[in-house]
């Protein structure tokens, strides 16, 4: 597997107020425990196409494709995409999912939900299937499986928390939650 040099968010910083920061707020700080080189990006940033070269950059697709903060993605043979939300029903509203990517990029990562919220799966604007995690190669205990697929390969996980291990107090992990007075 090839390592990359650095890890890009790209979009949804806190200030912009779209609420995936919620989700790139814990890539970043689980980056930085690890003592991996991290930059949380956007349009407004003054870098060169090329620093994008040789990363890992996560986002959104909605964020890359329309999003006034976020839309200038570069997109760089050398580097690894992972997007969340992809889509897997063609171009929606406009969005052109991933054709967006392919051929275009070094290599394109679906990021989608391990689980089936719908009585026959996944189904909304964007995606259409089935969570099937004995056809799907498990990456670690349970919680993200990986899919090679013909363009793009795709990566299943669940959502759970922002804590790291670190903050999370197993003392009290099985109590009830309380409200504050």
């Amino acid at each position: 597997m090839k390592k990359h040099k650095k890890i890009i968010v790209w979009g949804a910083k806190f200030d912009t107020g779209h609420t995936h920061a919620f989700v790139h707020d814990p890539i970043i700080n689980a980056a930085k425990y690890l003592n991996l080189e991290v930059y949380w990006l956007d349009n407004r940033d003054n870098v060169p196409d090329e620093f994008f070269d040789d990363s890992l950059i996560i986002s959104e697709q909605w964020l890359v494709f329309a999003n006034g903060n976020s839309h200038k993605l570069p997109l760089r043979k050398s580097s690894t995409y992972i997007i969340h939300y992809l889509g897997n029903k063609g171009p929606v509203e406009g969005n052109p999912g991933a054709s967006m990517y392919v051929d275009k990029v070094g290599r394109l990562i679906d990021f989608r939900f391990a689980n089936n919220w719908g009585v026959n799966g996944v189904e909304d604007k964007n995606y259409a299937y089935t969570f099937e995690k004995e056809k799907y190669t498990p990456i670690n205990d349970g919680t993200s499986y990986f899919q090679k697929g013909d363009d793009y390969d795709i990566f299943y996980s669940i959502w759970a928390t922002d804590l790291l291990p670190n903050e999370i107090d197993f003392e009290t992990r099985l109590t009830k939650f309380k409200e504050p007075k």
